[in-house]
């Protein structure tokens, strides 16, 4: 009994496959572009259908970027095969993330440690759009810096790119970065908080 249970879930199971992401990349004025992205899915699944999808959905994205902020790619991305036989994207893949950039006004003012909480809605071409960022530091939290670093927040995120899906939906997430001044002793960790509600930052609208 327990085997034919076991069974039965595996039959149900939703399949999934995952796929290396291949970068062709060109050198210019000493810094690194990739020019193009396509998925290599030999080592995750036979079907020629998944790797032909996860080639069409790579091509969709548009990457004219300011390669020299971008800091993390994605080695590789996931599908699962929807009730029609149709490999779809899983949603939240991010394939090229900006760190954002300490504002320096900020850091002159005493403030070390800045933490962001974010909400987008990655559209057709992978961009992020209805960007809705709120932000707190370690130091002088005044509004005005939390301005200054929810706004270095959405210019990362726009120079960052998603896996485009078929559909609009809302992403959240969140990151810290630690300005670290030349002669000063690192910055002791920026306290706790509690976590928010990440959901609350999406607008309406579906791209």
């Amino acid at each position: 009994m327990i085997e034919l249970f076991a069974a039965l879930l595996l039959q149900s199971a939703t399949p999934e496959a995952q796929c290396d992401v291949v970068a062709d990349v060109s050198r210019r004025f000493g810094g690194r572009e990739i020019t193009s992205l396509h998925a290599d899915c030999s080592n995750a699944n036979s079907d020629p259908g998944l790797h032909a999808r996860a080639n069409e959905v790579l091509s969709r994205v548009d990457l004219d970027l300011r390669w020299d902020r971008v800091g993390q790619y994605a080695s590789s991305i996931v599908f699962e095969m929807d009730e029609s036989g149709v490999w779809q994207p899983l949603p939240g893949q991010v394939l090229v993330l900006t760190v954002p950039q300490f504002p320096t006004r900020s850091v002159e003012r005493g403030n070390r440690h800045m933490a962001c909480d974010y909400a987008l809605w990655p559209n057709a071409l992978g961009q992020a759009v209805n960007i809705n960022s709120t932000c707190w530091l370690d130091g002088p939290d005044t509004d005005h810096d939390r301005q200054l670093a929810a706004r270095a927040m959405n210019e990362a995120l726009e120079n960052s790119r998603f896996l485009p899906l078929d559909y609009g939906y809302c992403f959240t997430d969140g990151t810290s970065v630690t300005a670290q001044v030349v002669g000063e002793r690192p910055a002791p960790e920026m306290p706790a908080r509690e976590e928010p509600e990440r959901s609350g930052l999406c607008s309406t609208g579906d791209e």
